[in-house]
Parts: C-alpha cells; sequence; structure tokens
C-alpha cells in the first residue's frame, strides 16, 4: 500500500513540474501560457467565452475559449495577477452567476 502511494505522489509531481506554467502573457490580441513542456496555449481575446474562479482555495482558474480550455492554478498567477482583469476586460466578459461570461451584447462582433 505505501509503495502505490509513493508512486501515486512521484507522479504526480514529476507531472506538477512538466505542466508549470512559465508565463501568463496578456498582451497583443491573444492571451498566451506557457509551460515547461507543453506547447504554449492561446486563446485569442475574441474568442474566450467565459472565466470561472476557483471553487475551492486549492481549485483552478478555468479560461473556456470558442476551441479550447486553459487551466491555470492560483500559484500560476503569482504576480501575474493582472492577466485574469486583461482576459475580463478584452474578452468584454461580464460577472454573472459567479463567473464572468460574454453574452450577445457585450460581443463586440454582434455590435
Amino acid at each position: 500500500m505505501r509503495v502505490t502511494a509513493l508512486v501515486s505522489t512521484c507522479l504526480i509531481a514529476v507531472a506538477g513540474v512538466a505542466e508549470r506554467v512559465t508565463a501568463v502573457d496578456a498582451s497583443g490580441d491573444e492571451l498566451v501560457v506557457r509551460r515547461v513542456t507543453a506547447p504554449d496555449q492561446r486563446a485569442p481575446w475574441a474568442g474566450i467565452r467565459e472565466l470561472r474562479p476557483p471553487r475551492f482555495p486549492l481549485g483552478r482558474w478555468q479560461i473556456r475559449s470558442e476551441t479550447s480550455s486553459i487551466s491555470l492554478m492560483p500559484s500560476d498567477l503569482l504576480g501575474g495577477e493582472r492577466a485574469l482583469e486583461a482576459v475580463v476586460l478584452r474578452s468584454h466578459l461580464v460577472f454573472e452567476q459567479g463567473r464572468w461570461r460574454r453574452d450577445a451584447t457585450s460581443d463586440p462582433r454582434h455590435t
């Protein structure tokens, strides 16, 4: 039982290091999340549909776009909290029912 727990803990630690966020770039015309080993994740401002806050203190921020979903742990945003503000402002999201989301009236493509 202890060996199984140790192996599981090691796998989680390795996965966590490999998926560690190295940068969150909220400049230009898209959000870019850079990780240690994974390819950059990109979401154009016009394509972001929703930003969900963590449901509990160790939870993750979830950014959903038309084509993908980006998860960020609070520790990924230390010193880069303004990226979340940029997501809300540049994607024209409104706070509703515990999350920020785009509705038809705030979508610049429908004006």
